[in-house]
């Protein structure tokens, strides 16, 4: 009978692979750095804009932000928009949207003056501001839009400003008398508003609007109610200062009620002014200035067309 060795047997050691090389460790992480990092695609973007060319005459090259949204950002933006045809020389383009509260004070104000001004709309629901070819033009993937043929404006408060200081004093532009304050105390007044703006009127009557109008129909009262209590307080302040003033400046019509009456305006069409009549009145005395109704048909038009009553 034979006998078995208790000793276990020795495996073989797999061989050892060869150590790499500095320059295989090299290419390594590379390969795994550049699968981590996230592919950003080049967009050669057509300028519509009559601006004068690059000193180098290159074609300026942007990367894509954002826009994942898009399945194709260059085939989102109308024609229009992307080769504005109807361009001339000297005559501004706003790009807006009807619903967009900021596009509507500066094309309101824009017609008060009776200014030459050729406006686009932006299909906002259609992402046409968040397209390569929108971003172009003002780098900024909102409404209004301004261009006066050179330069680009994006902020609606600055657009105001800046559409009164260039007509102050030129008699071809009706009623081009001074929006932004006759006077050092009521300027400031005036700065005072556009500077908070964003942060009161804005910010409340978004908050009120906002679900109302995104709520469904049978839901629509409940909603309403609870907006309404929710903004009331603000509601009440600015009932007080148009008491004791006619307009958000003081005694004259200015800028900032052009920019104040489209936000609140949205309440008056809901019913949350009926509890304020002097804030009320004033929308409704506003809402006579010339150049309201022309460029407030979109946003009275889409209301009607959701059953809210205008």
């Amino acid at each position: 009978m034979g006998c078995t060795d208790s000793k276990p047997k020795q495996q073989k050691k797999p061989a050892q692979a060869a150590p790499a090389t500095a320059k295989q460790q090299q290419q390594k992480q590379q390969q795994q750095q550049q699968q981590k990092q996230p592919v950003v695609k080049k967009v050669t973007v057509v300028d519509a804009s009559p601006r004068k060319p690059s000193d180098n005459g290159v074609e300026p090259i942007y990367m894509e932000p954002s826009v994942t949204a898009l399945s194709d950002p260059e085939s989102v933006l109308s024609p229009t928009v992307a080769t504005p045809t109807h361009l001339v020389p000297g005559r501004w383009v706003l790009y807006h949207h009807p619903m967009s509260q900021p596009s509507r004070s500066v094309a309101w104000y824009l017609a008060h003056l009776k200014k030459d001004c050729f406006l686009q709309t932006v299909d906002l629901l259609a992402g046409e501001h968040k397209s390569m070819k929108y971003l172009s033009l003002g780098h900024v993937a909102q409404v209004p839009l301004l261009h006066d043929g050179q330069n680009y404006l994006s902020e609606s408060s600055a657009i105001l400003k800046y559409i009164t200081y260039a007509h102050e004093g030129d008699e071809s532009i009706t009623s081009s008398h001074l929006f932004a304050g006759s006077s050092p105390a009521t300027r400031a007044k005036v700065n005072d508003y556009l500077s908070m703006h964003h942060t009161n009127v804005r910010a409340f009557t978004t908050q009120a609007f906002s679900p109302v109008v995104f709520s469904r129909p049978e839901e629509r009262e409940a909603v309403k109610k609870e907006a309404l209590e929710r903004v009331r307080p603000q509601l009440k302040i600015w009932d007080e200062i148009l008491k004791k003033n006619p307009y958000v400046a003081g005694e004259e019509l200015t800028i900032g009620d052009f920019l104040m009456v489209p936000e609140v305006d949205q309440l008056q069409v809901l019913g949350f002014l009926d509890s304020f009549p002097h804030l009320d009145s004033y929308v409704t005395k506003m809402k006579k200035i010339d150049g309201y109704e022309k460029t407030s048909e979109g946003f009275y038009g889409t209301m009607k067309a959701m059953g809210m009553t205008a």
